[in-house]
């Protein structure tokens, strides 16, 4: 499960940005629409809901319920990612921050609330008297909402708030001048892609880092599928009603008329495949219709959709992508369970910057 940012990882191609920046309350408000990103919901649907095995992607989560919906599943006593990997920072932030560059910049794709931002926030300030924040999130009004609190909060601090693709942002972070800078990927955002997603996402934002840059990596790791399982299938059902938050955004923003409770929550663990599956499953047979597709989707009792995958990996296979992808592990930091790690990387010093 990701945070509220979209996760969208493509071959490099080009985007059509348009850019929109307003100061609201203090915070620099940089909004990026891409043609890519207007046209991809219906041409997504239309392409997850023709397939065999019907899918949607996981970037249609977060609209601002989806987004608020996700920070109520963070606090869940089954919800091991967050709480672990804030303890890691809670332990670890001022050695995190002690070998970075002076007049350090903080970038973070998947902000959320930067609840657990704040631990690295307190750190840097400890180290320089002013900081950049640059947080990235695709949902504009949530993004905007928590960069506002943060400026009540720290007046040492200016935010520069890009709601954005993540894709469409890194060329955008290269006019900002925040060299050096500490970019942020918690949360185990890094989870929803597979190997070769991973690859091409650390890949691309390497191609717009410096050497004095550094990217701070939340991994979630392989354990007892038990453990992993309840995170996704909490008692209180708050992750039910966040997978289920997608179809509703659906019906409201192109004419769908998916009947939502007619629809069930499941998220296996694959163990063949290391990763969680988000599933909605149809509870009969039934057919969808999308206004804007034209089109009509039959789904048959106990077929589902597959919303998200989650996967799992141990340090090694970590290891292996991040270097597949031109960086080097320059530290990392466990919990005492081994569930979660939080790893620092930094360009191979053969890459250019």
């Amino acid at each position: 499960m990701v945070s509220s940012s979209k996760i969208l990882v493509a071959n490099p191609t080009k985007i059509n940005l348009q850019n929109k920046s307003r100061v609201v309350s203090g915070v620099n408000l940089v909004e990026v629409e891409s043609t890519k990103q207007l046209e991809s919901m219906i041409s997504a649907v239309r392409r997850g809901l023709s397939q065999i095995q019907k899918s949607l992607p996981c970037w249609l989560f977060y609209d601002t319920v989806g987004s608020e919906l996700f920070e109520k599943i963070c606090q869940l006593p089954e919800y091991h990612i967050t709480r672990t990997e804030k303890q890691i920072l809670e332990a670890k932030a001022a050695e995190i921050i002690q070998g970075a560059s002076q007049d350090l910049s903080l970038v973070e794709f998947g902000s959320g609330n930067s609840d657990k931002t704040r631990l690295l926030i307190d750190a840097i300030l400890e180290k320089q008297a002013t900081l950049h924040y640059i947080p990235i999130d695709i949902s504009s009004e949530f993004l905007l909402q928590s960069s506002i609190q943060l400026l009540t909060e720290y007046n040492q601090l200016s935010v520069t708030a890009m709601a954005a693709e993540y894709q469409a942002a890194m060329p955008i972070l290269v006019e900002q001048s925040i060299s050096p800078a500490l970019i942020l990927f918690l949360g185990s955002n890094i989870s929803n892609f597979d190997s070769g997603e991973a690859s091409i996402f650390l890949q691309q934002v390497g191609k717009y880092m410096s050497p004095s840059d550094r990217l701070l990596v939340g991994v979630d790791l392989v354990k007892e599928t038990s453990i992993i399982e309840a995170a996704y299938n909490d008692s209180s059902k708050v992750t039910e009603a966040f997978n289920k938050n997608l179809l509703i955004r659906l019906n409201r923003e192109i004419g769908a008329n998916f009947v939502v409770n007619q629809f069930d929550h499941w998220a296996p663990f694959i163990e063949s495949e290391s990763r969680i599956e988000m599933r909605l499953i149809s509870r009969v047979d039934q057919s969808v219709f999308i206004r804007d597709t034209g089109e009509s989707y039959n789904l048959s009792e106990d077929e589902y959709i597959h919303t998200e995958n989650s996967y799992k990996y141990t340090i090694t296979h970590f290891n292996e992508i991040s270097q597949a992808a031109g960086f080097e592990i320059e530290q990392q930091w466990q919990d005492e369970k081994g569930w979660f790690s939080v790893v620092m990387l930094r360009p191979q010093l053969n890459q250019e910057s």
